[in-house]
């Protein structure tokens, strides 16, 4: 019974190394990044946005990735994802499922929020969001409130729409004050959803 024992040990710890050595050998493996987009036209449907097939870049991300702290937890977001990618070996002789990893950026446009696999999250440092985000799409995170339109400072953004308060033959159901506490509560809710008022100057 000894013997049989000390054979299940001996057989344990060679199952062991030999799974590491096949773990070790596929994290040296090269990858693929595959990062897509939400459409402009489609908010429902992704679009391909590019590949990233530098070896440093994939590692960066990958850095990253690893050094978030994840919560096993399932969360719902009020939207789809602003990005989805995954990563993808070079060699077409490994097979393996990619894991999807879903991106979504914050409110306040400072920090990043991801999702893998479904069931875990993580909410990436604002100095790695920068990172990570400029990796994947290629522009950076800081830059994108200002392309947003006016910082989002609704109030500030009102003094460069005419505001109408009457028609020729119809008196005004709303004072201008109202209105425009109206317009700043659905820009808000806009916003929450991922969209966003921009200039077209």
């Amino acid at each position: 019974m000894r013997r049989f024992r000390k054979l299940l040990f001996y057989l344990f710890i060679l199952f062991t190394i030999l799974v590491t050595g096949c773990s070790n050998e596929l994290s040296n493996e090269e990858q693929n990044i595959e990062v897509r987009e939400r459409s402009d036209y489609d908010p429902n449907k992704y679009r391909n946005l590019k590949e990233i097939s530098n070896n440093e870049q994939v590692r960066q991300v990958r850095d990253i990735l690893n050094d978030a702290k994840w919560e096993e937890k399932i969360v719902n977001m009020t939207r789809l994802a602003d990005y989805r990618f995954t990563f993808h070996f070079k060699n077409p002789d490994i097979e393996a499922k990619p894991v999807i990893y879903e991106l979504w950026i914050s409110p306040d446009l400072d920090t990043v929020e991801v999702i893998r696999g479904q069931r875990e999250y993580t909410q990436i440092s604002e100095q790695n969001s920068e990172i990570l985000y400029e990796t994947l799409t290629g522009n950076k995170l800081s830059e994108l409130e200002g392309r947003m339109g006016m910082g989002q400072n609704y109030e500030e953004a009102l003094e460069h729409v005419y505001f109408f308060n009457r028609a020729s033959d119809l008196e005004p159901e709303i004072s201008s004050e109202d209105a425009k506490n109206e317009w700043i509560d659905r820009l808000k809710d806009l916003r929450e959803q991922g969209i966003y008022l921009g200039s077209v100057f």
